[in-house]
């Protein structure tokens, strides 16, 4: 029999894997006790709250993640510490719905530093002294994606898309409303290709949506695509030389060491003040790229606008690449990007032919000895009055006194000639065909 003269709530006395609760009421007259038996929480199934993954991210500083899987109400104590060897465990704080010892309570929020990303174990202890572990992961920092927004055409169907930054390798997946996309990671890139749905406008802004390893939710980075107008196009070129070679040339070749005048008709060209053009080879062998702005003359090369939707450049096409270089041109205009790459031409050395003289020295039989004046004359390997026959150049180039850029060369040609005034064909080194000059005996 119990006499009590206090009002004495939730008295809890442990048993072992119980805890022994006596309630009593205020009552003057003895009274008989009723005692409630709990066992405590089961900590083998405590799991963080979904979206506290989401918080878990180096650098977020101190914050509060739920807990949840077990009954808490028998938790005294919260510490965490790092599974690196001879790790300290830390003591948290922590917070339950109803406080410590106030009945059964389903979910407790701890406090957790992020200041370090890696692998944890959260220590929880009951009133037993038994700490129980949860493993927990600090996730590095998320992905950073620098120079954005990215821009696409209006007008395109499928466009390349590359993304630059950091931690771009933890990219699982990428999503968009201004279309499907398919790609990868790598660590400082993600690259691949959208498709854009129709219907596009330019001024149009569009989020992207990343799925990241680690995170429960996607991260959706706002502004991130914007739709400008179409690329600029080439559509054609014309072309022009600086003085005549005296030797024949095939329609897509452009001769080296001369200047040549380049005429191109551009698509999408609204505003000439923001405009590069880029020269390179599309294959063989570059000497040097360059890059023209227009009215700002380089490297011996200069770029005007020759009015709406015309470029007009001039420049050596072998100061960009060697003999074989196939020459191209790329239009760059801000925002709305590159050009598909424009063939302009095969860059070629040939000889500059200026006078021929037939000499009255005889070489065998039925031939003689000519001179031929001009500049580069060491690319002629053989001879002739066709196309289809040719005697081979035995000799090498002369220089002239006064000027080594101008050479003689000695050549040896079968007699009579075809008439009177024939013109001379030559062939370049390596070529099945003679090419027709400008001048005759």
């Amino acid at each position: 029999m119990v006499f009590l003269h206090t009002i004495a709530k939730d008295v809890r006395i442990s048993a072992g894997d119980y805890q022994l609760a006596a309630t009593w009421d205020w009552d003057p007259l003895p009274v008989g006790g009723t005692l409630h038996l709990h066992p405590y929480g089961d900590f083998a199934h405590v799991t963080l709250a979904p979206e506290a993954h989401d918080k878990l991210i180096e650098g977020n500083g101190t914050v509060a993640v739920e807990l949840s899987g077990a009954d808490f109400e028998f938790l005294e104590k919260v510490a965490i510490e790092s599974t690196a060897r001879d790790a300290k465990a830390l003591e948290v704080a922590f917070t339950l719905p109803s406080g410590k010892r106030a009945g059964p309570q389903n979910s407790v929020t701890v406090n957790f530093e992020t200041a370090k990303q890696g692998s944890y174990r959260l220590l929880l202890t009951q009133s037993d002294g038994v700490a129980h572990k949860l493993p927990v992961t600090v996730l590095p920092p998320n992905p950073k994606i620098a120079d954005l927004p990215t821009r696409l055409n209006m007008g395109e169907t499928r466009e390349p898309i590359r993304l630059l930054g950091s931690g771009l390798e933890r990219i699982e997946a990428v999503s968009s409303d201004a279309g499907e996309l398919t790609g990868a990671a790598d660590f400082e890139s993600w690259s691949g290709e959208i498709c854009l749905k129709s219907g596009l406008t330019k001024g149009q802004s569009f989020a992207l949506v990343l799925k990241i390893k680690g995170l429960e939710n996607p991260l959706t980075v706002s502004h991130a695509i914007e739709i400008v107008g179409p690329r600029p196009r080439i559509r054609s070129v014309q072309k022009s030389l600086a003085g005549a070679l005296g030797i024949e040339l095939v329609a897509d070749e452009l001769p080296a060491g001369t200047t040549a005048g380049l005429a191109l008709a551009v698509d999408h060209l609204h505003d000439s003040s923001r405009l590069r053009l880029e020269l390179g080879c599309e294959t063989g062998e570059l000497r040097k790229s360059l890059t023209l702005s227009a009215g700002e003359p380089s490297g011996g090369a200069s770029l005007t606008s020759a009015g709406p939707g015309t470029l007009y450049f001039s420049v050596d096409p072998g100061a960009i690449g060697y003999a074989g270089c196939r020459l191209s041109a790329t239009v760059i205009v801000d925002p709305e990007g590159r050009s598909d790459p424009f063939v302009l031409g095969r860059v070629v050395r040939v000889p500059t032919l200026d006078k021929f003289t037939l000499t009255t020295e005889k070489v065998g039989d039925a031939s003689y000895a000519g001179i031929l004046e001009g500049r580069d004359l060491d690319v002629i390997e053989k001879a002739g009055w066709e196309n289809a026959n040719g005697v081979p150049v035995e000799s090498i180039p002369t220089p002239l006194p006064g000027g080594p850029a101008r050479q003689t060369l000695r050549l040896v040609l079968p007699w009579p000639a075809p008439g009177p005034h024939a013109p001379l064909y030559v062939w370049l080194r390596g070529e099945p065909q003679g090419r027709k000059t400008a001048v005759a005996y």
